[in-house]
């Protein structure tokens, strides 16, 4: 009786082990799949920032038709984040017909540095300088910049690439530069009206309880009748600075990151009414994306309500001619910030393999994009982007190697964006 117990007990440790065998030479033989079609299907991308006309002519139609593109980053500090999505961009200038191209920055600061592009006014170094995101000080984007100047100086007015920033946190310029194109207008203003205007300036900080109301209806009715206004010179420009007051106002009196993905949305639809073109949005992958995000303050206070992010508003708006592309990285440095602040640097040798990135790193390519709607064509390429998986997403506080694991969001890929691109290895980039 015993001989016979311990007899099928080692039968079901060997059935045990056989399947186990065999789900692995299952799950091998599945991963070998999807690693095979990415190596045939997927386009390289080169990590420097250069136009590439053969990643154009083998784009699938889907991103070709795109009106807006959303060109995402699973952080803020790696160069190759700009050199790549910068070579995109210049593609899309030359071969794509883009001519707006929007920015996670201050409205005054995207408009200096538009005016630099449109007719070399200014210094390129020193308005990057003074960009209000970090992100954004840094040689790659300079040499975005310059590049828009030089391509503009060949083109008919018409034809010129514009910048916009589209993030509602900053007042940075928004006074002086309206203030300009009233006094060239030898516009009058109420003195509520300029009471108005000035106060947008005086904001430093900010504080629970804020209430704008009054301001935000008299800038309002400044922007209607500035609109009504036929002889009013240069009047795109002035009704979208004081779009950019009144969604400033607005998130200073909600101080919600829910709201900010609102009037960035609403700022790429506002100038994309006022000069129909197509456009590339560069932001964070959670804002690019087309999931909902927690409504968190900016105080850090969990409201317990899921709001659209800006990818989710555009999709909303502009249906398939929205194409949130996301990005994600293997390896290389990362910086991140200890509980007391202190700035750690680490290195990712490989992806950890709970992320997603750790399957899409043991493709032999450094650069790579696919696009989803072409992937989902192959079994095992669906399973991949149909499953929830895990992914780096973190932007501004950076990132830690010991905490990685509370760094991540848990989402299927095909519900976040329209396609991937992923870079092997990273390098941390530096600031002007």
């Amino acid at each position: 009786m015993i001989l016979g117990i311990q007899k099928l007990g080692r039968m079901k440790s060997y059935s045990l082990i056989l399947c186990l065998f065999i789900g692995s030479l299952l799950f091998a033989q599945k991963e070998k799949n999807v690693l095979d079609w990415i190596r045939s299907n997927a386009i390289a991308i080169p990590t420097e920032q250069i136009s590439d006309s053969l990643f154009y002519a083998n784009a699938p139609a889907i991103f070709k038709k795109a009106t807006v593109y959303g060109f995402g980053e699973s952080s803020h500090q790696h160069a190759e984040n700009n050199t790549v999505r910068g070579g995109l961009l210049k593609t899309l200038v030359r071969y794509g017909n883009v001519k707006l191209f929007f920015i996670e920055e201050s409205y005054g600061c995207a408009a200096m540095l538009d005016r630099y592009i449109q007719d070399g006014t200014g210094n390129a170094n020193a308005l990057l300088k003074n960009a209000q995101q970090a992100m954004n000080t840094t040689p790659e984007m300079l040499a975005m910049i310059e590049w828009l100047y030089t391509f503009n100086k060949t083109q008919t007015p018409n034809n010129k690439v514009h910048i916009y920033g589209m993030d509602c946190k900053f007042n940075y310029q928004l006074t002086p530069l309206l203030n300009d194109l009233l006094a060239y207008n030898n516009y009058s203003l109420t003195a509520t009206e300029q009471a108005a205007i000035t106060a947008v300036a005086t904001f430093k900080g900010v504080q629970k309880g804020e209430d704008h109301q009054e301001t935000i209806h008299t800038l309002k009715n400044l922007q209607h009748r500035i609109d009504s206004n036929a002889d009013f010179k240069e009047k795109t420009n002035a009704l979208l600075l004081l779009q950019a007051m009144l969604n400033y106002l607005e998130f200073r009196s909600t101080l919600s990151w829910g709201y900010r993905d609102q009037h960035m949305a609403g700022m790429v639809q506002a100038v994309l009414k006022l000069h129909p073109s197509k456009a590339v949005v560069w932001a964070h992958n959670e804002h690019i994306s087309q999931l909902p995000q927690n409504n968190i303050t900016l105080f850090g206070e969990e409201t317990g309500t899921l709001v659209p992010s800006l990818g989710k508003h555009l999709k909303n708006v502009y249906a398939n001619h929205y194409y949130a592309m996301g990005m994600e990285f293997g390896s290389g440095a990362i910086v991140g910030y200890d509980a007391d602040k202190t700035r750690v640097v680490d290195t990712i040798t490989a992806p950890l393999n709970f992320l997603a990135a750790a399957t899409l790193y043991k493709v032999p390519m450094d650069c790579f994009y696919f696009d989803f709607s072409t992937a989902m064509t192959h079994r095992d390429m669906e399973k991949l982007i149909t499953k929830k998986t895990s992914h780096l997403y973190v932007g501004g506080p950076g990132l830690l190697l010991k905490a990685m694991k509370y760094q991540c969001t848990q989402n299927a890929y095909a519900t976040m964006y329209d396609g991937l691109i992923f870079i092997r290895q990273v390098s941390l980039t530096k600031g002007l």
